[in-house]
């Protein structure tokens, strides 16, 4: 008898489309807000507190929460760098 590992069981093509949709979805979120985010430099720096706060506001779980607070912590609200304008 020949033993088929359970990820084949359970990716089966009856349900590949779903889990690529399903995964593709919810990265997607987490792609978007990763891009927009490394997209704030691009603003005029008076602008870039103001569109983060914005951002952190669409969070939608604790750990893009918690990568939020990150970025805040080290590079929004840091005492190391500053930006003339910001």
């Amino acid at each position: 008898m020949k033993q088929i590992p359970l990820v084949f069981i359970v990716v089966s093509d009856k349900n590949k489309k779903y889990y690529k949709k399903t995964a593709f979805n919810q990265r997607d979120t987490v792609f978007k807000l990763c891009g927009t985010v490394f997209a704030l430099p691009f603003l005029p720096a008076e602008n870039i507190r103001k569109a983060f706060e914005k951002l952190k506001e669409k969070v939608t779980n604790a750990s893009q929460d918690e990568w939020m607070t990150y970025i805040s912590d080290r590079w929004i609200s840091s005492t190391h760098i500053y930006v003339e304008g910001f």
